[in-house]
């Protein structure tokens, strides 16, 4: 009884808070290796992701907010780079591959300070938890020689925390709508560095 009591008193808190619902379409560029395994995949072997992010802020007190945020990332496949056969013996013959995915769920601290007219500048800090799907990649090399080879990568997933950092402004069209641009990067500061930027609609109940 007293565990539901405390769900219903946060639950209350949120609702009386001040929150702004936000919805985003972007891109995270291709930054960085997927794979570190024998440095064998890159992010050149897939286009820039196409990106779509939900968000809810909840103003503390002015200028701090608490933001939740889920991101769904999805990296077309492109072509196996031919300058990683780097014997000349060797030539790209052809390539396939799946697409990388990546879901992201981040929570992150936000600074609002005092807009300007219709505009607001806003900065952001936080941590992110990354499932990260890699597609399978294979490619067919050709030899002076001799017959074909095909070599196959197999799909792998990835988990990791990353430290989410960036800035963003909005533009209010009225008292509660309005766009929102958001600039962004996460990194776990080893293997991972993404960039982020994502354009969208806010409604601030």
């Amino acid at each position: 009884m007293k565990a539901i009591c405390v769900i219903l008193s946060s639950f209350t808190c949120v609702l009386s808070a001040q929150t702004i619902i936000t919805i985003q379409g972007g891109s995270n560029f291709r930054t960085g290796p997927f794979s570190v395994e024998n440095n064998i995949l890159t992010t050149d072997s897939w286009k820039s992701s196409t990106t779509a992010l939900g968000a809810l802020d909840v103003i503390i007190k002015r200028p701090f907010a608490i933001s939740a945020s889920l991101e769904y990332d999805y990296y077309p496949f492109s072509g196996y780079p031919a300058s990683d056969i780097t014997i000349p013996e060797y030539t790209l013959k052809s390539s396939s591959g799946e697409a990388t995915r990546i879901f992201r769920a981040s929570i992150e601290g936000k600074l609002r300070p005092p807009s300007v007219g219709r505009f607001s500048l806003y900065f952001v800090s936080g941590v992110s938890y990354n499932i990260e799907h890699i597609g399978e990649l294979s490619y067919i090399e050709g030899t002076l020689e001799g017959p074909n080879n095909q070599l196959v990568y197999p799909s792998q997933s990835n988990y990791y925390w990353a430290h989410t950092f960036g800035l963003g402004f909005q533009y209010s069209f009225s008292e509660h709508y309005g766009i929102d641009f958001t600039a962004k990067y996460y990194s776990n500061y080893t293997t991972r560095f993404h960039k982020l930027a994502a354009l969208g609609l806010f409604y601030e109940l």
